[in-house]
């Protein structure tokens, strides 16, 4: 049996615009009980996941979207109802409706026109550094006692020159134990032995997509290796390999890193003396230069 009765569902189809004979309303009363039902257990489960212990109307609302139904309007938390007795029936619950007096309003002013929605942007941080615009917070930076080796440094700012703060970037262990094995590989140079762990570790850095943490390192063990390794051109081609998987890797971003490459790449385009040892090419070059003046022949 139904706790709706079919003049509940017959009211509420009048205030539609629809008129239910009886029979119709009352098929109807049970799947409107069950529809309410289902709303109010998915209210209380609203009502349960924010810890609370009163429903509130904006659980009921949450409810009829989770049905994919149109929430309630008009109803606030905050909102008492009145209860009248009705003589036959059960009790009455409604809200009491606020009289206006039409000439307050017309002779109230008018709330100010909201301002118009637009968008801005700006620089959140420049090269690690947070630029000072009133869109960003600024910034915190707690007092510290001037150490007296820092009395030059000190003496610089006084002077007007901006001292910036060193960002620390950190490395995951998984990329540090990368770079340390890609560059165990390389300096294995580009021989036979080697070129298949070489091959691989080329096909990683000219593919992968998180190595972008580890681009300056790279660069920089490029430089260094190629101004230690000019006498190995084994060393020199893996390196110059590794140039070209970088550049080849569209998500390292390496046009930022151009300036510290170029002098590596140059050094093994246009240098004299390469896969020549040191003490080699010292000793080529003294005797290149003849013997000492005044010495004999």
């Amino acid at each position: 049996m139904s706790h709706v009765r079919r003049e509940t569902v017959q009211d509420l189809a009048e205030s539609m615009g629809h008129a239910l004979p009886a029979g119709v309303a009352e098929a109807l009363a049970p799947d409107v009980e069950y529809r309410t039902r289902e709303v109010v257990q998915e209210a209380l489960k609203f009502m349960r996941h924010a810890k609370r212990r009163r429903l509130a109307a904006e659980d009921v609302n949450a409810a009829l979207r989770l049905r994919n139904r149109e929430a309630l309007y008009g109803f606030a938390d905050e909102a008492t109802f009145k209860k009248a007795g009705v003589l036959g029936g059960t009790d009455l619950y409604y809200l009491e409706d606020q009289e206006v007096e039409l000439s307050q309003v017309l002779a109230s002013r008018l709330p100010a026109a909201p301002l118009d929605v637009h968008l801005m942007t700006h620089w959140l941080a420049v090269e690690g550094v947070q630029p000072a615009i009133p869109a960003n917070p600024a910034p915190h930076q707690p007092a510290v006692a001037p150490k007296a080796g820092a009395a030059a440094a000190g003496g610089e700012a006084e002077h007007g020159a901006s001292v910036q703060p060193v960002v620390k970037q950190l490395i995951s262990k998984e990329l540090q134990q990368y770079y340390e094995k890609i560059s165990e590989i390389v300096l294995g140079g580009d021989n036979e032995a080697n070129s298949a762990l070489l091959r691989a570790a080329l096909s990683s850095l000219g593919s992968d997509t998180g190595l972008h943490p580890l681009t300056p390192l790279l660069v920089q063990f490029v430089a260094d290796e190629v101004t230690r390794g000019l006498g190995d051109v084994g060393i020199l081609s893996a390196l110059m390999r590794v140039c070209h998987a970088l550049l080849t890797n569209a998500s390292l971003h390496i046009e930022a890193y151009l300036h510290q490459l170029m002098p590596s790449v140059l050094t093994c385009l246009v240098g004299k003396r390469l896969g020549v040892p040191k003490a080699s090419a010292g000793a080529s070059a003294a005797g290149s230069a003849g013997p000492p003046r005044g010495a004999p022949p």
